[in-house]
C-alpha cells in the first residue's frame, strides 16, 4: 500500500481446500447428539399461496397491502404462523428457499414446486428463534441456527439431519465459499469452524468482547471479524492465529462496536459500518487504515455519538458483487443510504429514506440496491441514476432480512409480521453508467 492509501491488488483467487491440518486433534470439540430430531411435513406447515390466487383472503394479505400501490409480492408465505421471521436464504441454484423464525422452526421451501403450497420439510428441535440459516456453497447442505447457539446441519436432498453443533449465544454464521465448512461467531468473542459432515471443529479466540460480525476473504484463508469493544481482527484459518489487528491504531475513544463487515472481491480492502455511523476502509496486507467515511445525515460525524452511540448505526456494508462498477454501499437505522466509488474514493450518492431500515443488498447483476424498511416496504435504489426506482411489499411490520438469488431473479423479505415475501424480479439494463 502507497502512502497515500492506494489500495494493493490481490493475486488471483484460488479455490481453498480446507485440508485436514486445519483442524488440529487439539482443537477438536465433542458433538452433541441430536436426540430432539422432528422434520414433519404435511398440511400443518402453512402454505406458500400464490397472490393471485388468495386475492379473495384478507388474512393472507394483512393491512400493509391495504392501499399499496408499489410492486407487490408474487407468493406471501406464512408458515411460521405469526411468529417473526428472522432469516431467509436462496440455494445456489435460486430453487429452494430458507425461512428462520420466533417458532424456533425453520421451513424449507421448493420455489419450482410452489404451487404444492407447502413447504418441504419443517425443520424442529431447536432451543430458541432461528436467526441465521444458509445453504453450503455447493448447496449439498444447509445449516440452521437459533439464538441460544444450537446450530443444525441438514442434508439439502433429502432434508435428512446430518449433524448438531452447540456453541454459546449466537450472533451469526455463513459457509466457505468453497468447501462444506462452516462458521459462527459468538456472544463470548469466540469463532467456531466446523467441517461438514465430519463434525471436526476449531475455535478461534481472539477477544472476550463480542463477536458482531465476520467475512471470509476471498482467498479462503483468512477470516476478518469485528467486534463489539470496536477491534477489528484477522485469523489465519490453519494456524488459528491472529495475524492482523486493524483498529487498534484508532484512538480508544473512536473505537466503536464494528456491527457489520464486508470483503472487496478483488483488491486487498475490508471495510467495517461502526455504532456511530461512520465506515472505516481498512487494507488487509498491511493492516492499515485506508479512510473513513461517514454514513450520516450531511456526511459528517454525529455530535451525539458518543453519548448515543445507537443513533446513526450502521445496519450493512457491502461491496457491489459484479465487475462493471466498483461500489461500496452502506446503511444506517435511521435510513440514510451511501455509495461510495471505491477507485475513486469518492462519494457517489446519498438518499434519506423516509423511515430507517434494517438491512440492504445489492442486486447481483446491475448496480441495484435494495432496502428493508423499518415500514415493511422494500425500496429500490438505482447507484448509476443515483435515485429511487421502485417499492416493494408491503409487510405489517418492519422487514428483518433479505435474500436474493445469485441470478438476481427472485428477492425474499422476512418481516416481524410473521410473513415472507417473494418477488419474481425483472431487470432492465438500464444506464451504463
Amino acid at each position: 500500500m502507497s502512502e497515500h492509501g492506494t489500495p494493493i491488488q490481490l493475486p488471483g483467487d484460488e479455490a481453498y481446500d480446507m485440508d485436514e491440518d486445519s483442524f488440529e486433534e487439539v482443537d477438536m470439540i465433542e458433538v452433541l447428539d441430536d436426540d430432539d430430531l422432528d422434520i414433519n411435513t404435511g398440511t400443518d406447515q402453512g402454505d406458500l399461496g400464490d397472490v393471485e390466487d388468495e386475492g379473495d383472503d384478507d388474512v393472507n394479505f394483512g393491512p400493509g397491502l391495504e392501499g399499496f400501490v408499489g410492486i407487490k409480492p408474487d407468493y406471501i408465505l406464512t408458515a411460521h404462523m405469526g411468529s417473526a421471521v428472522f432469516c431467509t436464504a436462496f440455494d445456489s441454484a435460486g430453487h429452494k428457499l430458507i425461512t428462520g423464525g420466533e417458532d424456533d422452526t425453520a421451513n424449507v421451501w421448493d420455489s419450482t414446486s410452489i404451487k404444492t403450497r407447502f413447504p418441504i420439510c419443517k425443520c424442529r428441535g431447536h432451543a430458541d428463534s432461528v436467526v441465521s440459516a444458509s445453504f453450503s456453497w455447493d448447496s449439498s447442505f444447509f445449516a440452521t441456527c437459533d439464538l441460544s447457539g444450537v446450530v443444525k446441519v441438514w442434508r439439502t436432498s433429502t432434508s435428512e439431519h446430518v449433524i448438531t453443533f452447540e456453541t454459546g449465544d449466537l450472533c451469526w454464521s455463513f459457509w466457505h465459499k468453497q468447501s462444506n465448512v462452516l462458521f459462527a461467531g459468538t456472544d463470548d468473542g469466540s469463532i467456531y469452524m466446523w467441517k461438514v459432515p465430519s463434525g471436526d471443529c476449531k475455535i478461534f479466540s481472539g477477544s472476550t468482547s463480542k463477536c458482531e460480525c465476520g467475512t471470509l476473504l476471498p482467498d479462503g484463508k483468512r477470516l476478518v471479524a469485528g467486534y463489539a469493544d470496536g477491534g477489528v481482527k484477522m485469523f489465519d484459518l490453519k494456524s488459528g492465529e491472529v495475524i492482523q489487528h486493524f483498529a487498534k491504531s484508532m484512538p480508544q475513544g473512536e473505537q466503536f462496536p464494528v456491527l457489520c463487515i464486508d470483503h472487496h472481491k478483488k483488491l486487498s480492502i475490508v471495510a467495517t459500518g461502526c455504532s456511530d455511523g461512520s465506515v472505516k476502509l481498512y487494507n488487509t496486507q498491511s493492516g492499515k487504515l485506508i479512510t473513513i467515511w461517514q454514513c450520516t445525515p450531511g456526511g459528517v460525524p454525529s455530535e451525539d455519538s458518543i453519548d448515543d452511540d445507537k443513533t446513526h448505526t450502521i445496519e450493512t456494508v457491502a461491496f457491489y458483487p459484479g465487475t462493471q462498477f466498483d461500489y461500496l454501499v452502506a446503511g444506517s437505522v435511521t435510513g440514510e443510504v451511501v455509495v461510495w466509488d471505491v477507485t475513486l474514493m469518492t462519494e457517489r450518492l446519498r438518499i434519506t429514506q423516509e423511515v430507517g431500515l434494517t438491512k440492504l443488498i445489492w442486486d447481483p447483476l446491475i448496480p441495484l440496491v435494495y432496502t428493508a424498511g423499518l415500514d415493511g416496504a422494500v425500496r429500490v435504489i438505482d447507484a448509476r441514476t443515483c435515485k429511487q426506482e421502485n417499492v416493494l411489499g408491503r409487510h405489517r411490520s418492519e422487514i428483518l432480512d433479505l435474500a436474493i438469488t445469485k441470478d438476481g431473479s427472485k428477492l425474499a423479505s422476512g418481516s416481524e409480521d410473521g410473513s415472507a415475501f417473494i418477488y419474481n424480479l425483472k431487470h432492465d439494463a438500464g444506464p451504463s453508467t
